[in-house]
């Protein structure tokens, strides 16, 4: 009972007109993000209260009566929770306040300055002769703002948020009928038709998850950027018709340079433009994985690896490939080995299958041979012959063996 007196949203009316369903402004004084803040363990406020705000109207004088205001999300499901110090729409119904972020801000980032809710009080306290040190025992928040050396917990925009660089997220420019969904951080979602160079209509889905250095450092206060497929963070981009994707591999620098080297020489027929229906992902890293059961790739037109790594294959089972023309590997002058342990090799089509010979083991025999060759002799009446009168042919083919060895190739 005790909590549930303390929890009012005290039944006043600041909006613009007397009737209630309006929205009027507030200063944001805290934010709940978890059972654990100061207003909820004290039992302000009941537990479950996860992304309500405390707050101070604007549009009337305000003393601090030991009591705050307090808000819930407009939409708590699609919610971008404020910042202590931001300015919101607060609307006021018959069921309580509700809030959402304002709208009026030149950036995604923050509406509104580090000191906002002491500059407000200390306006409102000249005009109605309020206690500035009760409105400072009685609205703190147990949240001390850990960048900043004032001893004022209402200072700051968090316990350790940083709004340094709220200037250098920008807003994303705008196609006729987009979609939208940026936060604060650089993050965002566009869903667009015209996007493209034509302006025709023709369906992209951007997905970002943050804005580049050089949009960052190059771009103004409000100016507006566009997303930057090879630069952003990881950008997930589906496509279609004219929305053409200047897509670089690797990592490009401010000059429009990649680091990447290889080329894609042996790509049959890579297309010189990417249009159309398709998908970029585009990242640092990707991983995907299948930890229940199978990956399946399909593709109706060629598909490739291009790297300036190493490709590896560690599997667990073995590898089945069936193929319905050549297949072609070139080394560029470096090895190509096949280790089987104590596996076998077969080449062929699988009937009539014969041993390889070792090279070196076939050119010792066949030295042996004619070693023996040369000193074959034949019993005769007169005695024992003599050795062969072609004996030095033998020789020379003898010389000639080891010609017939590869120096690349060899087989265990």
């Amino acid at each position: 009972m005790e909590r549930n007196r303390k929890y009012s949203l005290r039944n006043r009316n600041f909006g613009s007109s007397n009737k209630k369903g309006k929205f009027f402004k507030g200063i944001v004084t805290a934010v709940i993000t978890d059972n654990e803040h100061p207003l909820v363990e004290d039992g302000t406020l009941p537990l479950g209260r996860i992304g309500y705000i405390q707050f101070i109207p604007m549009n009337e004088s305000y003393t601090s009566s030991g009591k705050g205001f307090f808000a819930a999300p407009l939409d708590k499901n699609f919610n971008t929770l404020p910042l202590r110090n931001e300015r919101v729409d607060v609307l006021q119904t018959t069921s309580g306040y509700f809030y959402r972020r304002g709208n009026g801000n030149l950036s995604p980032n923050v509406d509104g300055v580090s000191n906002s809710v002491a500059s407000i009080f200390q306006t409102n306290k000249n005009d109605t002769g309020g206690n500035s040190s009760d409105y400072k025992s009685t609205s703190n928040t147990g949240i001390a703002n850990k960048t900043d050396t004032s001893s004022d917990a209402s200072e700051g925009f968090g316990e350790y948020f940083e709004g340094d660089n709220a200037d250098s997220i920008h807003p994303l420019k705008l196609y006729e009928g987009d979609t939208l969904i940026q936060s604060r951080f650089g993050q965002s979602l566009r869903f667009s038709g015209y996007n493209n160079v034509k302006e025709e209509l023709h369906p992209t889905i951007i997905l970002r998850n943050r804005e580049n250095s050089t949009s960052q450092n190059d771009l103004g206060l409000a100016e507006f950027t566009e997303e930057d497929l090879n630069r952003d963070g990881s950008t997930i981009a589906i496509t279609s018709g004219e929305y053409k994707i200047d897509f670089q591999p690797g990592t490009v620098d401010d000059g429009g340079s990649t680091n990447f080297k290889t080329d894609a020489k042996n790509f049959d027929a890579y297309p010189s433009e990417l249009k159309g229906d398709q998908i970029l992902i585009n990242s640092g890293r990707i991983i995907l994985s299948a930890k229940d059961a199978e990956m399946i790739f399909y593709s109706k037109g060629n598909y490739g690896f291009i790297s300036d790594g190493t490709l590896s294959i560690d599997n667990g089972g073995g590898i089945v490939a069936e193929v319905q023309d050549n297949i072609s590997f070139t080394t560029n002058n470096n090895d190509y080995t096949i280790e089987t342990g104590t596996g076998e090799i077969h080449l062929g089509n699988g009937g009539g299958e014969e041993p390889l010979v070792k090279g070196d083991q076939l050119v010792d025999v066949l030295k042996q041979l004619i070693d023996a060759i040369n000193q074959m002799t034949h019993p005769t009446p007169a005695g024992p012959s003599g050795p062969p009168v072609n004996a030095p042919v033998f020789s020379q083919i003898k010389a000639k063996l080891d010609v017939i060895l590869s120096t690349k190739n060899f087989v265990d």
